[in-house]
């Protein structure tokens, strides 16, 4: 049996299937004339699964007191905690099978069984493994919020840190964003009023604390207008913005996808995969308008935490334009304004769910 290129979304992964410059039908996913992996217990994929598998134990072997939460069977985890197949859980159970066929392998009870991550439930491994140690997500925000802001110990920083290296994104010099402004007449902004307010006008926003100026960009004209919130016959100025050299941020979304499969301490990545993507949904989560700035504090901490290691801003995806992402710059001058078109909005379409 073959799978194929197409049946994953990690790199790493694609990267192995390709080498074998073998091509073919894949017989999980029915892709045609692509790269294949034959599967099997000879099949190069299995080294890197072993790595993986090994972080799992099946329920039987788990401790009686392990929370019911954290079971699950395999595929589901494989499928839903992780970005490493663009397969159905139906489709996964397929591929394990055929990675490790006979019934007598050692994997077998994982493939049959619920399976949990043990140390999901050990206190002193979360201490000194997990970004929120041995609490939770909603204690930090609880706890910065509320109890302490300034000398905040809610994130372990020193797990942080090397994780926040493995997504490290370049816009290299010369690269275009753009922003957009509502504008009040058809004459729209100029230039030098396209940019990052200055400090005496700089409100709070999701990577910066009032007065603190950051550069929000965007990386279309579609996801800036949505940024911006505009109505129906708004004027609206939207600036392209070129880096005028290179400019290293952290790409948020991109840390709930880190491939296991890097060589990185994979039971660590596992811990903090949940953590990692309320990180990403909190950042892009948009305000509603009655929202409390208190609000911004989590991101905003962090935030200052990225900028403490020399990143000039962090790239997260968009809530308003599902395609989009933005990037906060820490230090503007890194951008400049070079060109400003104005646009009249004609319409806008309306989606809503009803609540009650």
């Amino acid at each position: 049996m073959n799978c194929c290129v197409n049946c994953f979304k990690d790199r790493e992964i694609q990267a192995v299937i390709k080498n074998m410059q073998l091509q073919g039908n894949c017989d999980i996913c029915a892709s045609k004339a692509v790269y294949i992996q034959p599967l099997g217990s000879e099949s190069t994929l299995r080294d890197n699964f072993d790595v993986l598998l090994d972080v799992y134990t099946p329920e039987d072997n788990l401790p009686e007191e392990y929370p019911e939460i954290f079971l699950d069977h395999l595929e589901n985890h494989l499928c839903y905690e992780w970005s490493i197949f663009n397969l159905t859980p139906e489709q996964v159970v397929q591929f394990l099978m055929a990675l490790y066929p006979g019934s007598d392998d050692s994997r077998a009870p994982l493939l049959v069984h619920k399976v949990g991550i043990l140390e999901k439930d050990d206190e002193s491994y979360l201490q000194e493994n997990s970004i929120v140690g041995n609490s939770s997500w909603d204690a930090f925000v609880e706890a910065i919020k509320f109890q302490n802001r300034f000398f905040s110990y809610g994130i372990n920083n020193s797990v942080l840190q090397p994780f926040l290296n493995l997504v490290k994104k370049t816009y290299k010099k010369g690269t275009i964003l753009y922003r957009a402004r509502i504008a009040p007449s058809a004459n729209g902004f100029a230039i030098d009023k396209m940019g990052a307010p200055p400090r005496d006008k700089a409100t709070s926003g999701r990577a910066n604390s009032e007065g603190i100026s950051c550069l929000y960009l965007s990386d279309s004209e579609e996801t800036t207008l949505h940024e911006a919130r505009v109505g129906e016959y708004d004027f609206v100025s939207i600036a392209q913005f070129e880096a005028i050299e290179d400019v290293e941020v952290v790409n948020i979304a991109l840390l709930s996808e880190i491939s296991p499969f890097w060589g990185s301490d994979i039971t660590q990545l596992a811990v903090n995969l949940s953590n990692f993507k309320r990180l990403g949904n909190e950042v892009a989560k948009p305000m509603r308008r009655h929202d409390s700035p208190l609000d911004y504090l989590p991101t905003q901490y962090l935030c200052d935490y990225i900028k403490s290691l020399g990143h000039a801003g962090f790239e997260y995806r968009s809530a308003m334009n599902k395609d989009g992402s933005n990037v906060a710059i820490f230090y503007p001058e890194k951008f400049r304004c070079i060109h400003v078109s104005v646009f009249d909005i004609q319409s806008l379409e309306y989606k809503y769910d009803k609540l009650s």
